[in-house]
């Protein structure tokens, strides 16, 4: 399965931001080669992280994202997730 996470901030991101969400999103892929990680251009701000996890029911699988992704990096307001097969 294929996750797309936004991870809105209150502010504008860095680079150190970025290599710290990759890292926490390496350890959440089933394929952590295949991650990708940017900024996000809308008004809302934030990153964007794209990777794969092993298919496990979604309700259990959006809340142990949600925490991990929560903590990624400081400032998070909100997180976006949007499962695809």
């Amino acid at each position: 399965m294929h996750v797309k996470a936004h991870l809105i901030s209150r502010g504008p991101v860095n680079e150190q931001q970025q290599l710290q969400l990759r890292g926490v999103v390496e350890g959440l892929s089933s394929q952590p080669d295949h991650v990708l990680v940017y900024e996000h251009e809308g008004k809302e701000g934030g990153l964007i992280a794209e990777f794969g996890v092993v298919d496990e029911p979604q309700a259990l699988l959006l809340e142990r994202l949600s925490r991990a992704l929560f903590t990624a990096i400081s400032g998070v307001e909100d997180v976006v997730i949007a499962f695809h097969e």
